[in-house]
């Protein structure tokens, strides 16, 4: 049993997620990918016409393994907290 799942593991690192790469410290300021946030959430930000691919900036308040929790606008009224590869 531990053989296979080493070599599944071995199988799941050669295909490699790049956007796992922890970019991000507590402090810093990244952009949030708007592609799985509601529609609301993203024009409580911004008044546009087309929808942006990206909103932000956003400052990282906290880190825990790969997720990462910023400072939105309240008026936003979505959760905080994101995985690294939605930043």
């Amino acid at each position: 049993m531990a053989e296979s799942q080493d070599l599944q593991k071995e199988y799941a690192d050669a295909q490699g997620r790049g956007n796992v790469v922890e970019r991000f410290e507590v402090g810093d300021l990244g952009l949030l990918n708007a592609k799985n946030l509601p529609t609301n959430a993203v024009s409580a930000v911004f008044k546009t016409k087309l929808r942006p691919r990206f909103i932000g900036p956003f400052k990282v308040v906290a880190k825990k393994g790969l997720a990462y929790t910023l400072n939105l606008p309240k008026k936003m009224r979505t959760h905080p907290v994101f995985y690294v590869g939605l930043l």
